[in-house]
């Protein structure tokens, strides 16, 4: 798994949310979300304690999918710091 992108409404507005790990270099992983293609929001975790798991890749997939449905229900209970999920 690469990362994850959902489109999801909240009171009628439009975000996508793009979830995936941000490179070799980075050891994290990064959730973005669009509106009209704006960046409006970043949630970025670390994932060091995976660098020496023989089963990180099946551990990475875990955490991506985790963070991102983390996101999507923060959205949905207007629980992030968006303005547009104020109004």
């Amino acid at each position: 798994m690469n990362g994850l992108s959902t489109t999801i409404l909240y009171s009628g507005i439009s975000f996508l949310v793009q979830t995936q790990e941000g490179g070799p270099q980075t050891h994290s992983l990064e959730t973005l979300i669009y509106r009209r293609g704006q960046l409006v929001y970043s949630r970025k975790s670390s994932c060091t304690a995976l660098l020496d798991d023989p089963e990180r890749a099946e551990r990475l997939t875990h955490l991506i999918r985790d963070q991102h449905q983390a996101v999507l229900d923060d959205i949905a209970g207007g629980r992030l710091d968006i303005p547009l999920l104020k109004s």
